[in-house]
C-alpha cells in the first residue's frame, strides 16, 4: 500500500499527469480495435526479394533528422564549452563561471548520454540478438557480413548481426535525443525548466542536493512484479507460446523501465514534459511506419517467440508488445538519462563537488542505509540529503 501511495504521488504533478493521460486516450481504443484483428496478417516472402536494400534505405529515417537538429544543435550551443575542448578554450580565452557553464552543460550531458545508450543498443545485439533477433531478408541489407552475436547453445560466437543493425541504435538514440533537445530549448521552450544555475536548498527551485533521491528497494520490486506478470501471461496466456521465458521483456524492464523508475524522482521537476510528449509521438509515429508497415512484413528483422511475453498484434503482421513498449520506453530513458547527466553537471559547477558528491550526497554510506531502510522522523539520524542542502545553502551563483 505504501509502495502505490508513493507511485501515486509521483503522479501528482499535472505535466506528467497530462502526458499519461493522452497516452491513455490514445492507447485504449487503439488497443481495442487492434485487439478485434483475429486472422494475422501474412508476411512477404522474402525469397522474392521484396524489398531490396530496404533495411538500409530506410535508415534515413533517422538519418535526416539527426543532420538538420544536430546542425542547430551546434549553432544553438558554442563548442567551445564543450567537454572535449574545455582544456584549449580556457588557457586561450578566459570566460566567467556562468558563461562555462551556459556553454558546457548541455554539449557534455548530450555527449555523456549517447556514450551510455548507444552501448546499451549494442550489448543487445551481440549478447542476446541471435536469442532475441531472427533476420530472415539478407538482401534488405547492403553487406552481406554479419556481425557476431553469442550462441548460448554452443557457448560461443556465431554471424548473425547485419551492420545496418549497429547504425540504427546509434542514429536511433542521436534522432530521439535530438528531437526532445530541439523541442526543449527551441520549440516548445516556454516550458523549459530554467533552474540548473540555481543552488540546492531554495523550496521548489534550484538544483537537487543530489542525484539519487529515489527509494532503492520499491523500484526493484516494481519491476520483479513486472517481469512476474509476464512470466504469469507467458505461462497462462490465451496464446500458443507457453514455452520459453519473456526474456525480451525482462531485459526491457532492467535496462529502461527499471532506470526510468530510478531516475524519476531527481528528474521529474526539471523535464519538459511538453517537449516529452511531442517526442514521444514522433517516436511512435516513426515506428508504426517503420517497424509496423515495413520491418515485421517484409522481414528485415523479426523476434524469437520463445523470449517474447506471447502478446502479439496481428494487425502488425504479428509483431509483439515487447517492440510497442520498446517505443515508449525508450523515450522515458534517453530524456530522464540526459537530464540526469545535466542535473550532475550542473550540481558539480554550482556547488564545486565530486562526481560522487552530486550523485550520492555528502555521506555515501548515510544515503545507502537512508534509502535501504529509511529513519523515523525525530530519531536524530544524519539526513544525507540535507546534510548537502546545509553545504550548499550559502552557496551563490557558479563556481568553475
Amino acid at each position: 500500500m505504501k509502495a502505490v501511495k508513493e507511485a501515486s504521488a509521483w503522479l501528482r504533478d499535472p505535466n506528467v499527469r497530462a502526458v499519461c493521460a493522452i497516452l491513455l486516450v490514445l492507447v485504449i481504443p487503439a488497443a481495442l480495435t487492434l485487439y478485434t484483428v483475429q486472422i494475422p496478417m501474412q508476411r512477404s516472402d522474402v525469397a522474392k526479394n521484396p524489398t531490396p536494400l530496404g533495411y538500409t534505405v530506410s535508415l534515413l529515417i533517422y538519418l535526416v533528422p539527426v543532420l538538420a537538429l544536430h546542425r542547430w544543435f551546434s549553432r544553438k550551443f558554442d563548442e567551445g564549452g564543450g567537454m572535449l575542448r574545455r582544456a584549449g578554450r580556457a588557457v586561450s580565452r578566459a570566460r566567467t563561471p556562468v558563461a562555462a557553464q551556459a556553454l558546457d552543460y548541455r554539449r557534455s550531458a548530450f555527449r555523456r548520454t549517447l556514450l551510455t545508450l548507444i552501448p546499451i543498443g549494442y550489448a543487445l545485439d551481440f549478447v542476446f540478438g541471435l536469442t532475441f533477433l531472427t533476420f530472415k531478408n539478407p538482401r534488405a541489407t547492403y553487406f552481406e557480413y554479419r556481425f557476431p552475436a553469442v550462441d548460448f547453445s554452443i557457448a560461443g560466437l556465431k554471424p548473425h548481426i547485419p551492420l545496418e543493425e549497429f547504425v540504427f541504435y546509434t542514429l536511433g538514440f542521436i534522432a530521439i535525443l535530438l528531437v526532445y533537445v530541439w523541442c526543449d530549448e527551441y520549440w516548445l521552450e516556454k516550458y523549459n525548466v530554467p533552474d540548473y544555475t540555481i543552488p540546492p536548498g531554495q523550496r521548489d527551485r534550484g538544483l537537487p542536493p543530489f542525484v539519487a533521491q529515489v527509494m532503492l528497494l520499491k523500484p526493484f520490486v516494481i519491476a520483479v512484479l513486472l517481469v512476474a506478470a509476464a512470466w504469469a501471461y507467458k505461462k497462462l496466456g490465451p496464446h500458443q507460446y507457453h514455452d520459453g521465458f519473456p526474456s525480451y521483456f525482462t531485459f526491457l524492464v532492467a535496462a529502461s523501465l527499471l532506470p526510468s523508475i530510478l531516475l524519476f524522482r531527481a528528474t521529474e521537476r526539471f523535464i519538459n514534459w511538453q517537449a516529452v510528449s511531442l517526442t514521444m509521438f514522433w517516436v511512435a509515429l516513426t515506428s508504426i511506419f517503420w517497424e509496423a508497415t515495413l520491418a515485421a512484413p517484409y522481414g528485415w528483422w523479426g523476434y524469437n517467440e520463445w523470449h517474447m511475453m506471447g502478446l502479439f498484434v496481428g494487425a502488425w503482421f504479428g509483431l509483439p508488445i515487447e517492440a510497442v513498449i520498446l517505443w515508449l520506453s525508450v523515450t522515458f530513458t534517453t530524456v530522464m538519462v540526459y537530464e540526469t547527466y545535466k542535473i550532475l553537471i550542473c550540481i558539480r559547477s554550482v556547488c564545486g563537488v565530486s562526481w560522487k558528491t552530486a550523485l550520492f550526497g555528502q555521506d555515501f554510506w548515510g544515503w545507502v542505509k537512508h534509502e535501504l531502510k529509511p529513519t523515523r522522523s525525530g530519531s536524530g539520524a544524519k539526513d544525507p540529503e540535507r546534510a548537502l542542502a546545509e553545504h550548499t545553502s550559502g552557496v551563490s551563483g557558479n563556481r568553475s
